[in-house]
């Protein structure tokens, strides 16, 4: 399995193809921390030869790694492999979202990552920011 697109996004599906709304985060700025940040992690999945009519799995996982102690976040979803051939050259694509939700106690840089069970396939990163800065705002 390959990771064609990768993204977080505040709102998203897959149902067949893939719909997403506000995508593409570089940063997050909650209200307050501590405080749960929620959103979807969204991508395309294609096959290899060899995953065609096979079900493999893809784990997902988002975590702070400066700071052990945040449990962070997982899943796992099973890709459905049978599929009809397509065209020469086009690969087969699996759209998948996977809603999310992670505690955050400080701003911080978290890193949400696709993999096969065997390895990492692709990740993303987008900073949490402090919703109270240390200087005002100049003018």
């Amino acid at each position: 399995m390959n990771i064609e697109v990768l993204m977080m996004a505040n709102k998203a599906s897959a149902e067949g193809l893939l719909s997403v709304e506000g995508a593409g985060w570089e940063h997050a700025t909650p209200q307050m921390l501590p405080i749960t940040i929620g959103g979807y992690v969204a991508g395309i999945a294609t096959f290899t030869a060899d995953e065609i009519d096979k079900n493999p799995v893809m784990t997902i996982t988002i975590k702070d790694r400066e700071d052990p102690e945040n449990p962070g976040f997982s899943a796992s979803i099973l890709i459905y492999g049978a599929r009809p051939p397509t065209a020469p050259g086009v690969p087969i694509r699996e759209t998948f979202a996977v809603p999310f939700r992670i505690p955050v106690f400080r701003p911080c840089v978290l890193t949400a990552s696709v993999g096969d069970g065997n390895k990492e396939l692709s990740s993303v990163t987008f900073a949490v920011r402090d919703p109270i800065p240390d200087t005002p705002p100049t003018a």
